[in-house]
């Protein structure tokens, strides 16, 4: 990747900027240009004369195929790249390998970065999310363990929807409650 010239002949300020591969991949990640130029101090102008006039092939070619996707396929795509990197940071721990943990971790951090500003999230709003989650998380899982007809009701509401994962572990919780019922 080399600097391009503007058309003055002044070098460009994205080409040139040591954080050229985190703006890009901004850019095709569909931030918008004035979020990217915010974030990394620039002008909106150079940033999309930058995307405009100085973007490697691949990149544009990235960018070609990206048209006509909606918004939610995007970001369903980012989500994706969020937990490939989150399984692949937890792997490379597990097998010890710290500095490619580090790069997941990183990527990971990037694509719920350019999630959480496409939704315009503060961290109070995730945080207050989570707690939410987890609240209703354990008043499922008091339901489940107390009536196995509504749990059963929701195993099969949550298999129907593809989440296979949720629907086993709210089997595991309500039959540790009816094995508990049996054995006392």
């Amino acid at each position: 990747m080399g600097v391009e010239k503007t058309k003055t002949g002044r070098p460009c300020k994205t080409c040139s900027s040591q954080m050229r591969a985190e703006i890009e991949s901004l850019l095709v990640a569909g931030v918008s240009v004035s979020v990217v130029s915010r974030r990394f101090s620039l002008s909106p102008a150079g940033v999309y004369r930058h995307l405009s006039a100085h973007l490697s092939p691949v990149l544009r070619a990235v960018l070609r195929g990206t048209e006509g996707v909606s918004t939610g396929t995007l970001l369903q795509r980012i989500a994706d790249v969020a937990d490939s990197a989150r399984q692949a940071r937890i792997s490379a721990l597990e097998n010890g390998a710290t500095t490619t943990a580090l790069r997941a971790g990183d990527a990971e951090i990037r694509a719920i970065t350019v999630l959480s500003e496409r939704f315009d999230l503060s961290d109070v709003d995730v945080i207050d999310q989570i707690l939410e989650g987890e609240l209703l998380a354990r008043a499922v899982g008091n339901i489940a363990r107390n009536n196995p007809t509504i749990a059963h009701s929701m195993i099969a509401e949550l298999r129907a929807s593809g989440a296979d994962t949720l629907a086993d572990a709210l089997y595991t919780i309500s039959q540790n409650s009816t094995n508990k019922e049996v054995s006392e």
